[in-house]
């Protein structure tokens, strides 16, 4: 059972690294939560959640379709994000 409480931390914490790299994008390229949410085409308290969420793999292409950078971009640590 512990093995399983270890996993379901990691997967936590990776959700909350990812909303930081999403932000951490996002202040590079000057785009605000109502920006993207517009670009996204859904309302600002539903791009937040889907951000803080539990994003799927099609959220995080629309989230970087928005920002203008890859999905690959999302999962990289925020020093290492590209300016465009």
């Amino acid at each position: 059972m512990r093995w399983i409480f270890r996993i379901f931390v990691a997967v936590i914490q990776l959700i909350k690294i990812m909303a930081l790299n999403i932000e951490a994008a996002m202040e590079l390229r000057g785009v605000t939560l109502t920006r993207l949410a517009k670009r996204m085409r859904v309302a600002v308290s539903t791009c937040h959640a889907m951000i803080h969420g539990n994003p799927t793999v099609d959220t995080l292409e629309k989230i970087a379709t928005a920002l203008r950078c890859d999905v690959v971009e999302l999962f990289d640590w925020p020093t290492r994000l590209k300016r465009r």
